[in-house]
């Protein structure tokens, strides 16, 4: 896996096993990173360095792509995803309350 913006470029082998992704933050910087990976990886790798490029920790984050989740063990491939598509990263919102009728 490559960083599409200036740096840790490396020559990819055949170009129709890899795909290029751009991940948009939504938080406070909203930072846009795109990502070279062969369409047979796993997202691990791209979750875990959009997380050190951004200074965010990894359990804090959740990836999505047209509004689903994506676990670290999907690949592109298995999702469908086509070059230059867009991955959602969000923070990781837990706890509320369930609402319950008044009688």
């Amino acid at each position: 896996m490559s960083i599409i913006n200036g740096e840790k470029n490396k020559p990819a082998g055949n170009q129709k096993d890899f795909i290029i992704l751009k991940v948009k933050g939504h938080f406070k910087e909203g930072r846009e990173l795109f990502f070279q990976i062969k369409r047979t990886k796993q997202f691990r790798r791209l979750m875990n360095a959009y997380c050190d490029k951004t200074s965010q920790e990894r359990n804090s984050l959740v990836f999505l792509f047209d509004g689903s989740l994506i676990r670290p063990d999907q690949t592109p491939d298995e999702l469908d995803m086509e070059n230059k598509d867009e991955i959602e990263a969000m923070t990781h919102h837990t706890g509320g309350t369930a609402l319950i009728p008044q009688t």
